[in-house]
């Protein structure tokens, strides 16, 4: 049976480790409570490119569910029709600030660039 040991330091090594993964995840977190200037919401990337999905348009609204997931009815630049985008707890309160009208850019992150993954969008921006 594998045998896994703490080096010198023992659990504190294990607490920092974990410490320097939550960082980056709770700086992306703190983004989506208030909506930030053109630019300010980050844009990771990786060796495969970028690990974000962006959409500007016109904001029209936003709602929840009847199951309780939260959205935003933005126009987005190149469509004709809205479209209702799941966004995060976080995303949902700070779009509360907006009228009808405004041009916002919403950022969705995934963990890979590679991962085919559509997570919510949580880091709202106002849009130049």
């Amino acid at each position: 049976m594998a045998r896994i040991s703490m080096s010198r330091s023992g659990p504190a090594s294990a607490i920092a480790v974990v410490a320097i993964m939550l960082v980056p995840a709770l700086a992306l977190a703190a983004k989506a409570e208030a909506i930030g200037a053109p630019g300010s919401c980050p844009r990771p990337v990786d060796k495969y490119g970028a690990r974000y999905e962006s959409l500007t348009g016109v904001y029209q609204s936003r709602g929840e569910t009847a199951g309780g997931g939260k959205f935003l009815t933005i126009l987005p630049d190149r469509a004709a029709a809205p479209a209702s985008i799941m966004v995060t707890d976080g995303a949902f309160d700070a779009a509360r600030t907006l009228r009808a009208g405004a041009r916002i850019t919403v950022i969705a992150y995934s963990g890979s660039s590679i991962s085919g993954a559509q997570p919510p969008f949580s880091c709202l921006e106002l849009a130049p």
